[in-house]
């Protein structure tokens, strides 16, 4: 199911089952309110959790998910870094799989057995196909209707993170989060704004920024890629998107 949400972000039922997967305290009046923000806000569950920390919603509420939203976004980084089987190795120790069953009973030894079994069997299937990256693996299989996946890639930016004048000059209020110097900020090509006629980009002065613009016009042939430097937006807690 992992796998399945990572690739499928738009899935909210399919990740309302893994939420708690191990436990993790989040109850059901917290996910109502994540999937009410949401459904405002024309977003996806999966992509409100990621973002938890840039949204409006109580800081009880980000207390308790960011958590899932830090997991989330580092195998989001990783997805494409890795091979199959060290991807599948990666996730089952980031998740916490194996401490699920950590007790002694026959019931957890087989739990645990499975898992191997299923690290044998993604290697099996590199093997065989020649599939090696978790891109090569979704351009592989196909949706429900049976229609392959086309996948498009955008590079990130290198990490930004908030300075002590930047973390000084941000005047505090109640119900948000502070701003602490060394903060990572939200720099992502992927929250751009689609409106009539162009793209707005936001861009970092990052080597990455050009070739976000050119993949970005490929995609979007009719539209103009109108590029916004947007530290100050990220500072602010989100990006153009949020």
């Amino acid at each position: 199911m992992f796998f399945y949400i990572l690739s499928t972000d738009k899935d909210n039922i399919g990740l309302t089952r893994i939420i708690n997967v191990p436990k993790r305290g989040i109850g059901d009046a917290t996910i109502d309110k994540m999937m009410a923000y949401a459904i405002a806000n024309d977003k996806s569950l999966f992509d409100t959790i990621v973002s938890i920390r840039e949204t409006d919603l109580p800081n009880a509420v980000k207390l308790k998910v960011m958590p899932l939203s830090d997991l989330l976004s580092e195998l989001l980084e990783e997805v494409d870094k890795r091979t199959l089987t060290e991807f599948v190795k990666l996730l089952i120790d980031k998740v916490g799989f194996k401490e699920m069953y950590s007790e002694d009973t026959e019931e957890n030894e087989d739990r645990k057995r499975n898992i191997d079994q299923m690290i044998q069997s993604v290697t099996s299937f590199e093997n065989l196909n020649g599939i090696s990256t978790i891109a090569e693996y979704l351009e592989s299989v196909t949706d429900a209707k049976g229609r392959k996946l086309e996948i498009h890639k955008l590079l990130t930016p290198k990490p930004i993170l908030i300075t002590k004048e930047e973390s000084e000059g941000v005047d505090a209020i109640d119900g948000t989060l502070p701003r602490q110097k060394g903060d990572r900020m939200a720099a992502s090509y992927v929250n751009y704004y689609t409106c009539n006629g162009a793209i707005i980009l936001p861009v970092f002065n990052d080597s990455h920024d050009k070739l976000a613009v050119k993949k970005l016009q490929e995609l979007y042939p009719d539209r103009k890629i109108e590029t916004i430097y947007a530290r100050e937006i990220l500072l602010g807690g989100g990006n153009i998107h949020c």
